[in-house]
């Protein structure tokens, strides 16, 4: 933590504070067909579990230790009465302690023969979890014989070069600006995509040149071979020739 202080900016503590409500951000702009009930269904379960008050406390005291061992281990601390109002102070973080818990709830759901995740397996035996009893974020046996309908995260660095012929050869070669040949059907494919992820809060406007030695990568459309019929948005960062001088052995895009 001491070296993270030393090396954080400002701008990366302000995205520190402000990643609380990006996971919510992430799902409203998840792209896959009714994965918004889903969503909402798990924060019900999640959320029952976490106000679940149990008729035996010693099953509260149990896990509440065990999260503090977890604190104790990774040699994290936190301040139940003192509230951070710099932005910029990295420690103690606030959300820590809420964060933890959310966290043992839900991997609870899937130790159900653990003794210390028994207050997880309690609920769902009680009135208020019985709902849920057979929901199928319960059984992934069951989940695994689905394939989510959606792009993978196959970074364009690991995709073949052929995956990019549509690109190359009907957009990025020639003379003409690349608006007057981008083909219809990938506008009618990525633009409501674009929309989506904007009005979620994911992307939002630049105020700066579009032009590949600003902003590099070019948005384009294609097909996997597990959705031969669907066009989704790919950003390719192959052609940038001498606007970019390279990204970091590191670097990996979705």
């Amino acid at each position: 933590m001491a070296e993270l202080e030393e090396t954080a900016c400002a701008q990366e503590t302000m995205e520190r504070d402000r990643s609380y409500i990006f996971k919510d951000t992430f799902h409203i702009g998840d792209l896959e067909p009714r994965v918004q009930d889903r969503y909402k269904e798990s924060m019900k379960l999640i959320t029952g579990l976490q106000k679940y008050q149990s008729p035996h406390p010693r099953r509260h005291e149990e896990w509440t230790w065990f999260c503090i061992e977890i604190l104790n281990c990774l040699n994290l601390k936190i301040y139940y009465d003192v509230y951070v109002r710099d932005p910029a102070n990295l420690w103690p973080h606030r959300y820590i302690l809420q964060d933890i818990v959310h966290a043992f709830m839900t991997m609870g759901l899937f130790f159900p023969n653990v003794e210390v995740t028994s207050i997880v397996q309690e609920h769902l035996g009680s009135r208020e979890g019985q709902a849920f009893r057979n929901s199928k974020i319960l059984d992934p046996e069951a989940r695994r014989q689905v394939r989510p309908d959606a792009r993978t995260r196959t970074s364009c660095a690991y995709r073949p070069r052929k995956f990019w012929a549509g690109w190359e050869n009907k957009v990025y070669t020639g003379d003409d600006l690349y608006i007057d040949k981008f083909p219809f059907d990938w506008n009618m494919a990525i633009r409501p995509i674009i929309a989506k992820l904007y009005r979620a809060g994911m992307i939002g406007p630049a105020c700066v040149e579009p032009r590949p030695d600003v902003v590099p990568g070019f948005a384009t459309a294609n097909t996997e071979q597990h959705r031969p019929d669907k066009l989704d948005l790919f950003i390719t960062y192959s052609n940038t020739d001498e606007f970019v001088q390279g990204m970091p052995p590191s670097f990996i895009d979705y």
